[in-house]
């Protein structure tokens, strides 16, 4: 399992990344790099997306329960309801996202390839940029908690 501490220094990795490409912030909805940054492994059947901000600020969107993650707030979406695996969980955690990068303002956003950044860009107004083969970079080095 990836621990919490060592996934908020990739964070601050990734946070190099934002400043190099002048982004106010990302938006991660592929499972392995939200488990990368999050140090949450969703249930294979959910979704998960994750938001960094340019001042280093984060928020975790998890599915049904809040999970204790590496972020600064923790927001929990209905995934399941009565045993049924909603078929929206992309769509409503994009809604979510959109919301708060809208509130604070953000324009310039990095986004991951997944399901999740697709219903982003949906409902985005601003152009956003792949940052997909920046976190595979980052990916290569690995910290203790990878290794394990």
């Amino acid at each position: 399992m990836l621990e919490i501490p060592l996934s908020r220094a990739r964070q601050t990795r990734l946070l190099d990344v934002l400043d190099e490409l002048s982004l106010d912030a990302v938006v991660v909805g592929s499972s392995h790099h939200f488990y990368y940054v999050s140090a949450v492994l969703p249930f294979w059947q959910h979704q998960a997306g994750f938001i960094l901000l340019a001042d280093g600020r984060s928020i975790a969107i998890t599915p049904n329960e809040p999970a204790a993650a590496a972020a600064d707030q923790v927001i929990p979406f209905e995934a399941t309801t009565y045993g049924t695996q909603r078929q929206d969980q992309a769509a409503r955690i994009a809604e979510i996202a959109v919301d708060h990068l809208k509130q604070r303002r953000s324009k310039r956003i990095g986004v991951d390839s997944s399901a999740v950044t697709a219903q982003f860009l949906l409902r985005w107004e601003n152009p956003a940029q792949s940052i997909e083969p920046r976190l595979w970079q980052l990916r290569r080095r690995k910290d203790p908690d990878e290794l394990k």
